[in-house]
């Protein structure tokens, strides 16, 4: 599936979860039609597993609230010339919960060059 290829699994699911098919269609030879298909094939099929247990229902929700920073940040890390892969990367390993977008792109700096500081 080309789609991991492009996002990691918890990205991919992310952007199910939150409807997001513009970020699905950055992925190569996904046009924004596609995207939403897969948001229609696969939302339903998710919510199910995940809210099967109230653990996996507050993670969800939690991805729900980061989902804009996480955005923002690694729009954030994109003008500043790091490349997708390497910017979501970045910032899925620093983003908390309660985060503010200056804490979050100042990690994940810090993050990707520790001796710079």
């Amino acid at each position: 599936m080309g789609l991991l290829s492009q996002f990691t699994r918890d990205e991919l699911i992310r952007y199910i979860v939150n409807e997001d098919a513009k970020a699905i269609s950055r992925a190569p030879g996904i046009g924004q039609k596609t995207a939403n298909r897969i948001i229609l094939e696969l939302k339903d099929k998710y919510k199910n597993f995940a809210f099967a247990d109230s653990a996996e229902t507050g993670a969800i929700e939690n991805l729900r609230e980061t989902d804009n920073l996480f955005n923002e940040a690694v729009n954030g890390l994109l003008g500043l010339g790091y490349g997708y892969a390497e910017a979501s990367e970045l910032v899925e390993k620093i983003i908390q919960p309660g985060m503010g977008i200056e804490d979050i792109l100042k990690n994940a700096l810090m993050s990707a060059n520790p001796l710079g500081r």
